[in-house]
Formats: C-alpha cells, structure tokens, sequence
C-alpha cells in the first residue's frame, strides 16, 4: 500500500470515528442548551424566578403561591449554547474536510497503485490502463474519448502515449483498438498504429478451410468479429487484394470486399495443397467508409473507394494444408 492510501485512510478514520462524532454531540448539547434550578418559573403562574432574591423568598411574587416544596418551582432550560454550536459545527466541517480529502487522496493512490482508477488519472495511467485491458467498454477509454471530445487531449498526444506502448513491445489488446481508432480522429495516421490495428484480432478475418479436400478445392474467407467500435471516428474495410495457391496468384482473381466474402467462396486449382490471401485492412473515416456500398449495401469496385487515411497488409495463413 502507499502512501497516498495510507495517508487516506488516517485521514478518513478521523473525520469517521472523532470528529464527526465528537462535533454531532457538542453541537447537539448546545442546541439543548442545560437544565438548571436557577433558571425556574413558579409552576402554578409561571412567574420568573431567576433571581437569587427572588428564590430566596418563601411565596412567589405573582401569585403569593408558596414555594417551599421543591415542585413548586419548574426548572427550565437555558438558551442555546452558542459556543458549543460554533464548536460542533467546526467539528463537523473538519469531519466532512477530512472524508472528502481522504477520498481524493485515495483515487491519487489508487492512480499510482494499480494503473488508473479515476478520471484525476493523468494521459499516461489512463492509456496504459485501456490499452492493456481485454474490453474495449473500460472508464479509462471513456474518459480518453471524453478528453479529446473536450480538447483537453489531442490526437498527436494519444499517438505518441501509444507509439511508446508498442515500443515497449507491451501486446495491444481489444481495449487498445478503440485508442488506435481514437488516434486517427484527425486524419494522421501513424504506420506503426495503423498496423498494430490491422493485426487485431478482433480485426483478422479468418480462412475457411473445410472445402480445400474438395474437388475443385475451395476457400472461404470469414468475416472479422467486428469492423468498427461504436463512436469510433474511424471504419475499417477489408480488401482481399489477391490470393495465392502453392505461392502461384491464381489467375482471373477480382479484389472485392468484405460483404462478399462467406456468400462467394473461391476457387482454386486442383491439387492445392497451401494457400495465401493478403487481405488490405482500409482505415476509413466514418463518412468515406459509408461511401464503398452502394445504395443497396453491396460493395462498390475498389478502384471506386474513397482515399483511405491508411492500409495495412495482413496475409492470411502463410501456411495451410488440408484438414
């Protein structure tokens, strides 16, 4: 533990367990102000008899009632005690000082601790802590998303937390797509994020191989778990750009695009025994990526495409043999 929460916690049991307590009694004591027998009324008129003088005499001044029996006069409280009330009250500041102070320096603590655990988190702990995390829905990625939608962060200054993660050769996870995503939202686009991207495995489509015993043999190309996460500012589209059967590109091949892919499996020579597909991953904005299909949702020819912000090639397996 450090010492940011242990700092915490001896702040936080103060105002808890003293001052708190401590202030609620004072400032209730002081609202009650004391019962006191100098402070009496006669109980028969209700007459003031504060005064010593006046207690000392033997029948009340208003009534002439009696006042030997010590029921004859009602003890009454006194006002408010305004010290007590100032000082339960300060106590009671103090307390709340103390929870709240306690409370920030906990989440600093748990910042330094264990990544980020707060939104006070600086970029760094915050970009870590997504990008090592194996869902992209993490509060850490909301609160990078937040930051940049308030210009609080930029996207150069997301790419280079990112560029220094992938040099440390630290494994991007699902949760590191949506930063990869996030750091392209002003069309710059850095080779090395983009193919960190393109290598996602919520990104990689895979080869169908259960048809390559067949005659004529056949491969199939299954779609990706995903293209795009929700409010990214970028879509990504699959291209298959060529394939390869036993290292030869088969001729008459046409590149078309994902949608296409599970409905129109690919021929291939007989014989086939290993198959190569490169497949180029297009970094897209949100608006161009919608302009590849047409108006009935079928992909449009790839020389039609908008400009992408990026490609990256990915070859899918480089070796693969029959089942």
């Amino acid at each position: 533990m450090n010492a940011a929460l242990i700092s915490s916690a001896l702040l936080q049991g103060f105002g808890f367990l003293f001052a708190g307590p401590v202030g609620v009694v004072i400032l209730t004591l002081g609202l009650l102000g004391r019962r006191r027998l100098t402070r009496g009324r006669c109980a028969a008129c209700r007459a003031d008899l504060s005064r010593e003088r006046l207690l000392a005499r033997d029948r009340c001044p208003g009534c002439n009632a009696e006042l030997a029996e010590p029921s004859a006069i009602v003890a009454v409280r006194t006002g408010a005690g305004w010290k007590r009330i100032a000082g339960g009250a300060a106590l009671l500041v103090v307390a709340v000082a103390s929870v709240l102070g306690g409370n920030q320096l906990r989440m600093r603590g748990m910042v330094t601790a264990f990544g980020s655990m707060s939104t006070m988190a600086p970029l760094p702990a915050l970009v870590h802590a997504a990008y090592t995390s194996g869902s992209p829905f993490t509060f850490q990625g909301d609160e990078v998303a937040r930051r940049m939608g308030q210009g609080r962060v930029t996207a150069a200054e997301l790419r280079a937390e990112l560029l220094t993660l992938l040099a440390s050769k630290l494994p991007p996870t699902v949760g590191a797509d949506r930063l990869f995503a996030l750091s392209m939202a002003d069309g710059v686009v850095d080779p090395a994020i983009a193919n960190a991207f393109a290598a996602s495995t919520a990104l990689t489509p895979t080869l169908d191989l259960s048809s390559l015993s067949e005659q004529p043999p056949k491969v199939s190309i299954r779609k990706p778990s995903r293209q795009r996460l929700p409010d990214d500012p970028v879509d990504v589209v699959h291209l298959v750009r060529e394939v390869r059967a036993d290292g030869v590109p088969l001729a008459g091949f046409v590149p078309f695009g994902m949608p296409d892919w599970q409905d129109n499996p690919i021929v291939l020579p007989e014989g086939t025994t290993r198959v190569e597909v490169d497949i180029d991953v297009v970094f897209m904005s949100s608006f161009d990526a919608q302009r590849v299909r047409d108006s009935s949702g079928l992909m449009r020819p790839p020389s039609s495409w908008p400009k992408p912000l990026a490609t990256s090639r990915i070859t899918l397996p480089t070796t693969a043999t029959p089942p």
